[in-house]
């Protein structure tokens, strides 16, 4: 075996270790570097395979390094996939809307009672830290902010009519719940929602109104591919992002799955 083959295989270990390391850190962002960067990721998840099959012979000390390096590549690749924070359908969503439907109401009445009139947030956190901070404010106009300075932080408070105590109060209700990020305005004709889980580039996600959704709002919502009416003010909603599926995925089959428990 020359010592180029050698060297190609340790740097398509590399490589892969890089990246399954960026999905663990942070998958949205990971899964966009990956893209971006195919021409670099794919073939050194080609030659990484071939290396860890042709290291399963290990009779010599530097296959045996190898095929423990693309074991444990394998290991950290499925403990990702598998984790159950990185995975999303209707069935868990319902599970977990029975659970805290309560702890929801009461965050969104926190909130709505602590905005100023006429104002509105979108809030999310992402490893304890505010990721996405956008405020409405009584001239209806947005102040949107990713990744958001302390600074910046206080000033949107202040034009929400927040403070950090209710910025504390908001991120342990959403963490207490599992969930991430909350929407809301003051007035309460508006629904809320409660960000549940990002998955790659979408985010899943319960809008909840605060009265009964008319025949003609049910029907945009059951026609529309990426909501499903849970309840008659409960919808399940799929965002794709910028790139990606943008339907909710299991939609007809829960839906029909549903239908037929109720006449069970």
């Amino acid at each position: 075996m020359t010592n180029n083959w050698k060297t190609i295989q340790y740097i398509s270990a590399i490589v892969a270790t890089s990246a399954i390391a960026i999905l663990w850190i942070d998958d949205v962002v990971g899964i966009l570097i990956i893209a971006l960067m195919f021409w670099l990721f794919v073939p050194a998840l080609i030659i990484s395979t071939v290396s860890f099959f042709l290291s399963l012979k290990c009779n010599i000390r530097h296959k045996r390094i190898l095929l423990a390096w693309h074991s444990l590549n394998i290991l950290a690749l499925i403990l990702w996939i598998t984790n159950p924070n990185s995975n999303c359908n209707a069935d868990i969503m319902e599970k977990h809307y029975e659970s805290h439907k309560e702890n929801f109401c009461e965050l969104y009445q926190y909130v709505n009672n602590h905005l100023k009139p006429g104002c509105g947030i979108s809030l999310e956190f992402e490893n304890e830290k505010v990721s996405i901070f956008h405020v409405i404010g009584e001239n209806g106009l947005w102040s949107n902010e990713w990744n958001p300075t302390e600074e910046r932080i206080d000033s949107l408070l202040k034009e929400s009519g927040l403070n950090r105590k209710n910025l504390d109060y908001i991120k342990k209700e959403l963490k207490k719940t599992h969930c991430i990020s909350i929407k809301a305005f003051d007035d309460p004709t508006h629904p809320y929602t409660i960000g549940f889980r990002r998955i790659g580039m979408g985010m899943y996600s319960f809008k909840i109104y605060n009265r009964i959704l008319s025949a003609d709002e049910k029907k945009i919502i059951n026609e529309d591919c990426s909501t499903i009416l849970y309840t008659s003010s409960v919808v399940f909603e799929y965002s794709g992002g910028a790139i990606g599926n943008q339907c909710f995925i299991g939609k007809e089959e829960y839906l029909k799955n549903k239908a037929k428990k109720k006449h069970l």
